[in-house]
């Protein structure tokens, strides 16, 4: 009898062990599943917030008021494009800035033309790899350019322009 019974309890620990694996199997595998469907969730939101961004910069430069003007570096490999509308609302258009690290950001700057040289006042912040940005600058807008700094941006540019357009 006390063999059966030892037998006994010890099927049912290895039951319960086997069954408290499994859940814990379970839960794993669904806390996996929740973050990549958040991951995927979240793609989706930038990928419809980029879109939205790219209408809106599409319908600007249809605009016969708008401004605009090409982004461009010294020797011609880095391209953007701005147009820029009268209320001061802008759009951005990268075409060929490459991605930076992450402690890296690209800031784009409204020159003022008031007096000489003109003031650099900050217009964005765009990020390591900008895509299409929005953005908004009030005045007398004479040139714009877009400069390397160190996340998460700077108040006044530190470097060279990696390309810069005048206003026309």
């Amino acid at each position: 009898m006390r063999l059966d019974s030892r037998r006994a309890r010890l099927v049912r620990r290895v039951a319960v062990a086997a069954a408290a694996a499994a859940a814990v199997v379970a839960v794993v595998v669904l806390s996996v599943t929740v973050v990549q469907q958040g991951d995927r969730i979240d793609e989706l939101d930038r990928k419809a917030d980029t879109g939205a961004v790219l209408a809106a910069a599409e319908t600007a430069s249809r605009d016969p008021n708008a401004v605009r003007t090409a982004l461009s570096s010294t020797d011609g490999t880095v391209q953007a494009r701005v147009v820029y509308l009268p209320d001061g609302e802008g759009f951005l258009v990268d075409d060929s800035l490459r991605a930076l690290p992450s402690d890296r950001t690209y800031q784009l700057w409204a020159l003022m033309g008031d007096g000489q040289p003109p003031r650099a006042i900050s217009a964005g912040v765009l990020g390591p790899d900008p895509g299409v940005t929005a953005f908004r600058a009030r005045g007398p807008v004479v040139a714009f350019a877009i400069t390397d700094e160190r996340a998460p941006g700077v108040a006044s540019p530190s470097n060279a322009p990696v390309a810069q357009g005048t206003v026309h």
